[in-house]
């Protein structure tokens, strides 16, 4: 089945995008230290997002040689900083390691559990994305992915609703710039390859795959848009906590009455058109044996007309042999 190009191309272009944001947020961490992320983070930043980078023109055949060896590198080691910032605070042996580095721009920040292990996975997921080729290479690349991203996604909803002690309690959390970059990033990599993988069913050129990149553009952002408008309410003292929630609630049962609604239609309006062309199918298959039957009567008819041509003819000759008998008597 035939992927939709223009959906593809809009799609690798925002994952390019991304890519770009990424080293530029990674290369502003290393030069000035002013967005609050460790040498370490901006480290990886800036590998991942180059390796991205530089994998991306490479979409429909693998990447040369150079090219390859480089993405490789810069992925490997996104996920060995990722690796060693997890073993470092998951086991409790952080002896300062990012205080050991640029301690005097640093200012007391240090990495998080989260961010260590989104780096460890966002690297491998970049390792297993260079066989895009391979089925299974890409959906394990964007399995990783998807798990990096629930990460930022809980870090992202977590600083919106200012409830970081879930995620926050034990460790240091994941700044808030992170978080954001995380997301851009695992974005750009599902973009990368949409068209292969668990994404193929988006960017098929049928209406299903449209309605679903529809469903996952309207859920990944409006209940996130009530629940801040709601929050603010909150705060401006419109109403308290309760009330909040309960119009939380009514909104995204609206919200997703409205596009139940919208998609169900739209999916009664698909079935009458299969309909009308199932009718129109059923009338012409009947024209056809109507016209078949008149064709078989009609070749009946030439078939007796064939015959008493042939009759005649055969009377024809006879008689002909006789009258040429009766010369010769």
């Amino acid at each position: 089945m035939q992927s939709n190009k223009t959906v593809v191309v809009f799609l690798r272009r925002t994952a390019m995008a991304g890519s770009i944001v990424t080293v530029l947020f990674g290369l502003l961490g290393l030069l000035f230290w002013e967005i609050n992320i460790s040498v370490l983070s901006a480290a990886a930043f800036v590998s991942a997002g180059a390796a991205l980078l530089s994998l991306l023109p490479y979409h429909n055949e693998p990447p040369k040689l150079l090219i390859s060896i480089l993405a490789l590198i810069l992925s490997i080691t996104t996920s060995l900083i990722g690796l060693i910032i997890t073993i470092h605070l998951a086991t409790g042996l952080n002896g300062g390691l990012d205080q050991f580095l640029f301690a005097y721009k640093l200012t007391g920040n240090q990495i998080s559990l989260d961010t260590g292990i989104n780096f460890f996975l966002i690297g491998t997921a970049l390792i297993f994305l260079q066989f895009y080729y391979k089925k299974y290479f890409t959906r394990i690349a964007q399995t990783l992915t998807l798990l990096a991203a629930i990460t930022s996604m809980f870090a992202v909803i977590g600083y919106t609703y200012k409830a970081l002690s879930f995620y926050g309690a034990a460790f240091a959390p994941m700044p808030l710039s992170s978080a954001l970059i995380f997301s851009t990033l695992c974005l750009s990599i599902l973009f990368a390859r949409s068209n292969h993988g668990l994404t193929k069913i988006l960017t098929r050129n049928i209406p299903s795959s449209k309605m679903a990149l529809r469903l996952i553009t309207i859920s990944l952002t409006l209940p996130a848009i009530i629940g801040s408008l709601c929050l603010l309410g909150k705060e401006l003292n419109l109403f308290d906590i309760q009330t909040a929630i309960s119009l939380i609630a009514i909104g995204n049962i609206l919200l997703f009455s409205i596009i139940i609604w919208v998609n169900t239609r739209s999916i009664q309006n698909l079935e009458l058109e299969n309909l009308i062309i199932k009718t129109e199918l059923q009338k012409k298959n009947i024209q056809l044996e109507i016209d078949a039957k008149q064709l078989a009567s009609k070749a009946l008819e030439l078939e007796g007309e064939k015959k008493e041509a042939y009759d005649k003819l055969s009377q024809r000759d006879k008689l002909f042999e006789v009258l040429q008998s009766q010369d010769k008597d």
